[in-house]
């Protein structure tokens, strides 16, 4: 699986997405999230009105139609659904969590 950069953390910063002094953690956080992506061989889609920062970790974005079709040539163990208004509840996060890190 190929990252679609969609969106930098230089291009959210600078259009406000992201604080400049949350940055760095930010840019941690993404490659934790890539790292786990690859070795947990999960699938990250996102839907092309997405927050950026949501944007900025899928392996593909585009509509619906376009995701469908992407999920059915999967090479994946895990597909990560991350709810289509970027928020992430408690109960969304967690199992999100424990799928990601298998730990509860």
């Amino acid at each position: 699986m190929s990252l679609v950069p969609v969106a930098n953390l230089d291009r959210l910063v600078r259009g406000g997405h992201v604080a400049a002094a949350d940055a760095a953690r930010t840019q941690h956080l993404w490659d934790e999230i890539r790292r786990l992506k690859r070795d947990k061989k999960a699938f990250v889609p996102a839907h092309n009105y997405q927050v950026p920062e949501v944007q900025a970790i899928a392996d593909t974005v585009g509509d619906s139609f376009e995701l469908a079709v992407r999920a059915r040539s999967l090479d994946a163990r895990f597909v990560v659904d991350i709810p289509s208004d970027g928020s992430f509840k408690k109960n969304s996060a967690q199992a999100q969590h424990q799928v990601m890190t298998g730990n509860p």
